[in-house]
């Protein structure tokens, strides 16, 4: 057992430098050579140069680690349904770490968005950043995975601010007693010793009303693969959590379905009385790649991540499809958006 965790720790530790080194790597890149449309490493079909470079270091480093540990199967995960895999190691061994990876998540604001004729156009708040996951070793088959088996799970801010208002990684490895650490790279606002480890928590705020609200509908508008009533329901959502003289937030952040927008708004170091303003986020249609890695960091912090119903989303089935969810920073916080979320979609219909 205490070699397992060993490894598992190693693991989060290595693709943690790995995120830290694909920063470096990206903004290493020439704009004109990011957003060329190349064959992908870990999407189905065609990528983003940024990405794909950035993919195929990461396989690289893991590749490196299997190697490192006997061969370590690991077996990375591109589509759950197609099925669509990438092994690493000996995958004939009776258990297996399978993995989930975004190693690029917000490629427009790299890559850029509606770039033409020799302009690049970038993403103002340059948010952006790598996302890693991992199960334990396991017996379990694709189609048996829920997102809350990726017990292993590291994020990496690809663009963090030079005064840091909130972490710039966050991870929390299977074996840590359900706790979420930030491994700090400089010195930053509460002044602590480079290279410590910081727990991270979550808001105890549990007046919606005193608390920001982050909003993510953009994938609710995707019509190939949202529901019938995603545009609508879209509307409706943003129209009850904006109000806040009728029990909605004190503010919305709009945000476009990245990891790190978690990480931002909703984690904090919980010392000296200092805590995140955001108390929730909604997601709407969210990628499996933006569900699965945050959701060990976010639920060990002491969050709550559930579907539109209130049901746990770790035990939610991988190739179930894309899930809408509520990430509550408390119990009291989750009680009363899943009661709201259940209002707006029966008026929906």
């Amino acid at each position: 057992m205490k070699k397992e965790q060993d490894l598992y720790r190693n693991l989060i530790t290595d693709m943690g430098k790995t995120g830290f080194l694909i920063r470096d790597l990206i903004h290493g890149v020439p704009y004109s050579e990011r957003g060329m449309s190349v064959p992908s490493v870990l999407k189905d079909a065609y990528s983003r140069n940024a990405d794909n470079i950035a993919e195929e270091f990461a396989v690289e480093k893991l590749t490196k680690f299997s190697q490192k540990n006997n061969d370590l199967p690991i077996r990375i995960i591109v589509n759950p349904n197609t099925p669509t895999i990438v092994d690493i190691g000996d995958v004939s061994k009776n258990r297996v770490i399978w993995s989930y990876l975004d190693v690029v998540d917000g490629t427009i604001k790299v890559a850029g968005l509606g770039s033409e004729n020799n302009i690049y156009r970038i993403g103002n708040d340059g948010l952006w950043g790598s996302g890693f996951a991992f199960t334990t070793l396991t017996e379990k088959k694709l189609e048996e995975l829920t997102i809350g088996d990726f017990t292993n799970s590291i994020i990496t801010d690809g663009n963090p601010s030079k005064y840091h208002h909130s972490p710039t990684n966050a991870f929390s490895i299977s074996t840590n007693n359900k706790e979420t650490f930030e491994l700090l790279e400089d010195y930053n606002c509460i002044q602590h010793e480079i290279g410590s480890l910081i727990r991270l928590t979550t808001s105890s705020q549990t007046n919606i009303g005193q608390g920001a609200i982050l909003f993510d509908g953009f994938q609710g508008f995707d019509r190939n693969t949202a529901s019938s009533n995603a545009e609508e329901l879209n509307y409706a959502i943003y129209k009850t959590i904006s109000n806040r003289n009728e029990g909605g937030a004190f503010d919305v952040w709009r945000s476009y379905g990245t990891l790190c927008e978690i990480m931002r708004g909703m984690l904090w170091y919980g010392e000296k009385g200092l805590e995140a303003q955001g108390v929730a986020a909604i997601r709407m249609n969210d990628h499996l790649a933006n569900a699965i890695p945050p959701y060990a960091i976010f639920t060990n912090a002491g969050g709550f991540i559930t579907d539109f119903d209130g049901n746990d989303l770790g035990k939610s089935l991988i190739t179930a499809g894309r899930p809408n969810s509520i990430y509550s920073a408390n119990e009291i916080v989750k009680d009363y958006l899943v009661d709201k979320m259940q209002e707006v979609t029966k008026l929906v219909g």
